[in-house]
């Protein structure tokens, strides 16, 4: 006679968390303000809102060439920039190509903001919320499998809907230093060529002449002295933080007491044990878990060089006599 042996039993938790609040009131101020490092506004927290907004200019790409620039809205966040004005005060580009430089001014390849007040120029008065670095909702899944001496368990968690600022990539695609490191992401930035296919000794400096070769991208053109302020807090650096990490997984075997009598031992147990194992996402950073920052109260959801969650490895033992 064969008599199967099915000491098999499943243990599965599952806990959500739902993530709704609303600022009512801060003392008569009209903003709680979130600073990267320095001078750099990154979030905003205002009252009728949700707590930690992202907060700064919405983009449309690049400039592709030079009539591209003169059909887009004046940008007065560089006071180099060749603007004209007419009788009734509304600001308009110079269509005068000899105005333009590709070191001092708006250039070709350069990052075009959104008009988000309508009033036909890019200034403070555009920049608004680009996205909540709260997630809408948080989650756990832990689960224990035990057959016979066997025990194996793994946790995941995670969290959906929420916006992680990526402030190392703002540093790190910059490209105003021929001494800094850049990210793999500035192999895509904006490359010009001369509209008549001729590449002359000055072909690139006069503005009526270029254009972008890969006008869907996002990255703006190469260079140091950055006339255009093409790093300034956008949503270039906002990216989707939601993720789906196996936090920990533990694989254990019990001796069984008959076996341990034989040596003295009363109970003995040997596990494996590994954190972090691997994590889905989409954000492109090291790390989409960052929380809260360490530098400042007013900021969360800001990746500005925190360092990963390791991957850890550890064997136990358990012993009793």
């Amino acid at each position: 006679m064969i008599v199967a042996d099915f000491r098999f039993s499943w243990d599965s938790d599952i806990n959500i968390s739902i993530n709704r609040n609303k600022l009512k009131s801060i003392g008569g101020s009209t903003a709680i303000v979130g600073y990267g490092q320095w001078t750099d506004v990154v979030e905003r927290s205002v009252p009728g809102e949700s707590l930690f907004n992202f907060y700064g200019y919405k983009t449309d790409g690049v400039y592709k060439d030079f009539n591209d620039i003169l059909n887009s809205p004046v940008n007065t966040l560089q006071k180099n920039n060749p603007i004209v004005t007419d009788a009734d005060g509304k600001k308009h580009w110079s269509t005068d190509p000899t105005k333009y430089s590709r070191t001092n001014t708006t250039f070709v390849g350069d990052v075009k903001y959104k008009d988000i007040n309508g009033d036909g120029v890019i200034d403070e008065k555009d920049k608004t919320n680009i996205g909540s670095p709260l997630p809408k909702w948080t989650f756990g899944w832990n689960n224990t499998f035990r057959y016979k001496q066997f025990d194996l368990n793994f946790f995941f968690n995670g969290n959906v809907g929420n916006k992680v600022g990526n402030y190392m990539k703002m540093k790190l695609t910059h490209m105003n230093s021929a001494w800094t490191n850049q990210l793999k992401d500035v192999k895509d930035r904006a490359i010009l060529a001369p509209v008549n296919g001729v590449y002359s000794a000055y072909w690139s400096n006069d503005i009526s002449n270029v254009y972008v070769t890969n006008p869907t991208t996002t990255m703006p053109r190469a260079t140091i002295n950055d006339p255009n302020d093409n790093d300034a807090w956008s949503d270039r650096y906002i990216e989707d933080g939601s993720y789906i990490r196996l936090k920990s997984i533990t694989l254990g075997y019990t001796f069984s007491p008959q076996l341990l009598r034989k040596i003295g031992v009363s109970s003995l147990r040997l596990s494996l044990n590994a954190t972090n194992l691997f994590t889905i996402t989409g954000y492109d950073g090291y790390d989409p878990e960052v929380g809260l920052s360490t530098a400042s109260a007013n900021v969360y959801g800001l990746d500005n060089g925190r360092y990963p969650s390791p991957t850890t490895f550890a064997f136990g033992m358990n012993l009793s006599f």
